[in-house]
């Protein structure tokens, strides 16, 4: 494993990482990296580095410019991005799971 899978496989656990948002979405939708990265409209060397991004802000103008960015940096589509990133967000409250975007940001905000 290349010190970049690791440091992506170890962002799949951290709440402020895209990992761990994009790791409860193919957990629920039962996909594995290649259909993920199909899905996203990415390579798997893309998704590695998508994973190591910092979930987007959860104010509506901040999440918009973070997912724009995001998009633009990887060649993305936005508006793709943003319904993965919406659903698994959902899922993650749904599951009751404290690390859904909102509390994510949060707290990474009031340990600054």
């Amino acid at each position: 494993m290349t010190p970049l899978e690791k440091m992506a496989e170890r962002a799949r656990h951290e709440p402020s990482f895209l990992g761990w948002l994009l790791e409860q979405y193919a957990a629920s939708e039962q996909l594995d990296e290649g259909t993920l990265a199909a899905e996203l409209g990415c390579s798997l060397a893309d998704l590695r580095r998508l994973r190591l991004c910092r979930a987007p802000r959860s104010d509506a103008v901040g999440l918009l410019a973070d997912l724009r960015q995001l998009a633009d940096a990887l060649g993305l589509d936005a508006d793709r991005l943003g319904r993965v990133l919406r659903r698994a967000t959902v899922q993650a409250r749904f599951r009751g799971n404290p690390g859904s975007l909102m509390a994510a940001r949060d707290r990474d905000e009031e340990a600054e």
